[in-house]
């Protein structure tokens, strides 16, 4: 999705700008991906990277394999090394990289490209303009004390391994992390965003204006994006898509309520560091 796509990128290409070198994404992944909404989205954003395929769409046990023997080759010297993020551990190598290198992972620690955060925050931008209703809204989420609460459920719901290691927010999480808020903020407006609004829409109330956002398809996800990064207050779900949305803004005041269960698993919720002056709950 575009959260993890944005992770990926944002560590190789501050990578790539560090060490002067070009940076290129492989898109093999998208070929043999079944599932729809996971598209590469990346291209409706200001990058300028190249991109490589194998030219062929292979099975995905086919692309491990070769993938795992590029691996072994690599610690015999031939073709690039390979840096794989483990289990969401800070890998403290990334920074010391000094030649080029095949990044393999995830990458999600904002100590891989904060320093970089200006570029980044150029570049995350649309090519295109956006609708009407769309920059109607827009303008609408700037000129108001714009809260915005992000419903993560999708695969978080429906696939039991991926729910197994993620979890869901609470109800009593977001009317808490909502309470947070309302102690500083006068005459908020709350905009939910989720991938399913209905649910939503049918499942939460907040004591103050609301407005369910569901003018965007799923599988235009840059769009709820875009709105999403506009607001000056927010409480995220255990989502990269959110995370991305937050540390964005660029409201110099604007708060950011966290959950503090990101991971059912508890290794990759040790691992998964948030920035310091967002809230957990």
């Amino acid at each position: 999705g575009l959260g993890n796509q944005l992770f990926q990128y944002a560590t190789a290409k501050s990578l790539a700008l560090r060490l002067g070198v070009n940076l290129v994404l492989d898109l093999n992944w998208y070929l043999d991906n079944s599932d729809s909404n996971r598209k590469f989205i990346l291209d409706k954003l200001n990058i300028d990277d190249s991109t490589c395929t194998f030219g062929v769409k292979l099975p995905r046990l086919i692309r491990l394999i070769l993938y795992k023997i590029y691996e072994v080759l690599s610690t015999l010297g031939l073709g690039l090394p390979v840096l794989k993020d483990i289990d969401f551990e800070y890998n403290n190598n990334v920074l010391n990289i000094q030649e080029p290198v095949f990044l393999n992972g995830y990458w999600q620690n904002e100590t891989y490209f904060k320093s970089y955060k200006n570029v980044l925050s150029q570049i995350f931008q649309l090519k295109s303009d956006i609708d009407q209703r769309n920059s109607e809204l827009l303008e609408k989420i700037k000129n108001s004390n714009s809260i915005c609460i992000h419903i993560r459920r999708g695969d978080y719901i429906t696939d039991p391994n991926t729910a197994a290691i993620n979890g869901t927010c609470s109800k009593n999480y977001y009317y808490q992390a909502l309470n947070i808020l309302l102690e500083n903020i006068d005459f908020p407006v709350c905009y939910v965003f989720s991938d399913d609004p209905q649910w939503a829409k049918a499942n939460l109330g907040f004591d103050c204006e609301s407005v369910f956002v569901d003018i965007n398809p799923v599988h235009q996800a840059e769009l709820d994006f875009i709105l999403m990064k506009s607001c000056k207050y927010f409480i995220i779900a255990n989502s990269t898509f959110s995370w991305w949305a937050a540390w964005l803004s660029q409201y110099k005041n604007k708060q950011v309520i966290a959950p503090n269960v990101w991971f059912v698993d508890q290794v990759l919720n040790n691992n998964m560091k948030l920035p310091y002056s967002w809230i957990r709950i």
